[in-house]
């Protein structure tokens, strides 16, 4: 049986969560908006993986759409923060860019992985095929 850490999506957002909490330590204490802006950083960007976890867990497809859904909205506010620092940070944008690519790539990922739960034709998750 796969495990939601063998999907990729898994694996994408948790890679953007890691690279967000590197760079935090790296430079977050330079001044209070940026500690602020990078907490809310982590706390999207966290949410995203933990919502595919969740969401995997569902007893329907409908229900692991919903959190793929919450998910895709967690990628689309890390976004913002990204936007933001990358912003602010001018000197400092490259650390955000890699960044960034990841987690569009999470984002397309998301949206491609809810449409074909949606389209599945089991209701329950794990019935027998």
């Amino acid at each position: 049986m796969l495990r939601y850490r063998d999907l990729k999506v898994w694996q994408k957002a948790y890679g953007v969560s890691l690279a967000v909490l590197k760079t935090y330590d790296n430079i977050a204490k330079k001044s209070k908006a940026i500690e602020i802006l990078m907490e809310q950083l982590i706390r999207s960007s966290t949410s995203i993986c933990a919502n595919v976890a969740e969401g995997y867990g569902s007893d329907t497809n409908a229900e692991f759409a919903r959190y793929l859904g919450i998910a895709y909205k967690s990628a689309l506010e890390t976004d913002n923060w990204l936007q933001l620092l990358k912003g602010y940070l001018k000197k400092q944008k490259n650390r955000f860019e890699d960044i960034e690519e990841h987690n569009l790539e999470s984002i397309k990922m998301l949206i491609a992985l809810k449409k074909r739960v949606q389209r599945s034709k089991r209701k329950k998750r794990f019935e027998e095929v």
